[in-house]
């Protein structure tokens, strides 16, 4: 069982990003944000994170880079990628590289604190 306590936020709509990481410092998670991959690259050397949701489609570094550079360099992360341009392909191509789970924007956020109760108790 794992708990998540810090989660990493890797989105590039600055209003998406404020308003997830709003709720899940309500939550009482330690919220950290990104607006893209390098970002969430940096991020991640400095923090231990548990959890990173993280958008698909952004500059300088998407969503699958970065899940491939997870893979690598990452013990112990989580991964869920979210997206509007969910499609079977990709959805395939993205559980095969590690992902936990999948979420279709716009993310309800009640979608979010359920799955984060499914990987607490996977």
């Amino acid at each position: 069982m794992k708990k998540i306590e810090k989660v990493l936020i890797v989105e590039d709509d600055a209003d998406a990003r404020w308003g997830l990481s709003l709720f899940l410092k309500k939550e009482g998670f330690d919220v950290f944000e990104a607006k893209d991959g390098l970002e969430a690259i940096t991020m991640l050397n400095k923090e231990n994170v548990d959890l990173v949701l993280s958008d698909l489609k952004m500059p300088n570094l998407d969503g699958l880079e970065l899940l491939k550079y997870c893979n690598k360099n990452c013990d112990n992360v989580v991964f869920v990628m979210m997206t509007a341009y969910g499609d079977c392909e990709s959805f395939c191509e993205i559980l095969n590289y590690g992902a936990f789970e999948y979420l279709n924007k716009p993310v309800r956020l009640e979608e979010v604190l359920s799955l984060i109760k499914r990987i607490e108790e996977s």
